[in-house]
């Protein structure tokens, strides 16, 4: 008898331990990425200004005047653009301010910075492509715009085939660079640039025959300011601009809703 009622307590207290164990093991609650940045009072948004840039530019003269490095310039008073007035409106609904830092590397560092955690966000006319959407998280699209081949002015060039044996130049980790590479002829010379007006000025000078870049000029038409004196050749695919946000953060959601209430009457935004 008293062999039993011993058996019965260590089960009993075999069974407390149990669900306590399972109630240790339970997941935590995720954190809010808006809560956490509503606390902290500030939202950092990541960008790549250059500037040419209709999306995130500096201000030049305010970059001279102030002695400091692009990186080093987090005000968004020092810089403007399309991207930047959107997450500088976003950054008022949560009420906080707003931060910039500048990924000064290359283009294709951007995307990598957010999935890294260094910052909460990032706006820069980035791509949505499911390559880049396997390592972070994208909002609704907030513009759209042709990936295309651009060249001379007087170039005849009209199809991809045209471009077998000449050198084309695009930005580093842009997907532009991605999308040419997967449909580009075998022998076509594949040259890189840090920055578009870059690849611009070697198609001038003569060290690359045509360029890669994101335009809404219609093909046969000339590109929009600064580069007159290219035309758009072929166009590759439509690309869909979205901020960048990390894998399961609420601040993607909150964003949507906030880019729904807003609406845009800017005809890129589309």
């Amino acid at each position: 008898m008293l062999t039993s009622i011993c058996w019965s307590v260590l089960f009993s207290f075999v069974g407390v331990l149990a669900g306590a164990s399972s109630t240790q093991s339970l997941p935590a609650e995720p954190v809010s990425h808006k809560a956490e940045v509503q606390a902290r009072g500030h939202l950092t948004m990541l960008a790549f200004p250059t500037q040419t840039s209709n999306w995130v530019r500096p201000k030049v003269a305010v970059l001279l005047e102030s002695g400091l490095t692009l990186a080093e310039l987090h005000d968004p008073e020092a810089y403007e653009g399309k991207d930047l007035e959107l997450i500088r409106g976003f950054a008022e609904s949560l009420g906080v301010e707003l931060r910039i830092q500048a990924i000064t590397t290359n283009y294709g560092d951007l995307v990598r910075a957010v999935a890294d955690g260094r910052g909460d966000l990032a706006a820069s006319s980035v791509t949505i492509t499911p390559e880049r959407q396997k390592i972070v998280a994208f909002s609704d699209p907030v513009a759209s715009m042709w990936a295309v081949v651009a060249g001379p002015l007087d170039s005849t060039v009209s199809k991809l085939e045209d471009l077998a044996g000449k050198r084309v130049q695009g930005m580093k980790g842009s997907s532009q660079v991605d999308e040419f590479r997967r449909v580009a002829p075998k022998d076509v010379e594949l040259l890189y640039g840090d920055y578009t007006l870059e690849n611009y000025a070697a198609v001038l000078e003569g060290n690359a025959d045509f360029l890669l870049k994101d335009s809404s000029a219609e093909v046969g038409d000339p590109d929009v300011e600064p580069y007159p004196e290219v035309r758009v050749l072929i166009r590759l695919d439509e690309a869909h601009f979205g901020i960048v946000f990390p894998k399961g953060s609420d601040l993607c959601l909150h964003f949507n809703r906030y880019l729904r209430q807003v609406g845009s009457s800017d005809p890129s935004r589309s």
